[in-house]
């Protein structure tokens, strides 16, 4: 594998892991014990770059239950990464918070997040050190819900990566809603020169001669499910 493929397959992960731990916040999708799976045995979370909020997993645990729940919804704005080695990443992003409070009112804030992210022998990114640092109140009174959105491009990445790597693929019966499609999915992943976006309510998979819409159904768990594949010849 090239320093270049690395570290798309990489950055995919990353990308990946974040959307997830803001999907956590927005509706019930995975248990608390469960989203600790995005962190390393050791990780922190650090509020402000003073106050320690949980030092391992049993304390993120325990930290995540304790977090009141809301209808809230976070951006994901201007992320950069500094690779520190092969596999562990500097990455710093911008997120713009809202959450609605009684009466329909909506409050906010604009935070500055750093990470330490680490991506371990699977390929897969875990948080060692998450700092969140509140910056200043966020102006936009309008709530943009955002819930959706993670849950689409936590999965588009996840597939991105798969669509990347040189390792073995998982089972992909655990992305899709029946297992019929399972097929399909592996036969367009190992597409030469695929690439995959996504828009507000799918996930589009594209060659030079041929596209595919994954439409999405939200069923709780880690992942969206895929609950349709269709294609478009480009000829």
């Amino acid at each position: 594998m090239t320093k270049a493929i690395q570290h798309t397959e990489h950055l995919h992960a990353i990308y990946e892991i974040i959307h997830h731990w803001f999907a956590f916040f927005e509706g019930e999708t995975v248990t608390a014990k469960s989203q600790c799976r995005l962190f390393t045995e050791d990780a922190q979370i650090v509020h402000a770059g003073q106050h320690l909020l949980a030092n391992g997993v049993e304390e993120i645990e325990r930290w995540l239950l304790s977090v009141p729940p809301e209808h809230s919804s976070h951006t994901l704005d201007n992320l950069s990464l500094e690779a520190l080695s092969d596999n562990q990443y500097q990455v710093t992003w911008q997120t713009a918070y809202q959450a609605q409070r009684h009466g329909g009112q909506v409050g906010g804030s604009i935070i500055a997040y750093q990470a330490l992210i680490t991506i371990d022998e699977d390929g897969q990114a875990r948080f060692r050190a998450l700092q969140k640092t509140p910056m200043a109140s966020n102006p936009n009174t309008r709530f943009v819900e955002t819930f959706k959105m993670h849950r689409i491009k936590a999965l588009k990445s996840r597939l991105a990566q798969l669509a990347t790597t040189s390792s073995a693929t998982p089972a992909l019966s655990q992305y899709v809603q029946s297992p019929e499609m399972a097929n399909l999915l592996d036969s367009i992943l190992t597409q030469t020169d695929l690439t995959i976006s996504d828009t507000e309510a799918a996930i589009i998979a594209t060659t030079p001669v041929q596209s595919w819409r994954f439409d999405v159904l939200e069923q709780g768990g880690l992942y969206i499910k895929i609950s349709q594949i269709t294609s478009n010849s480009k000829e």
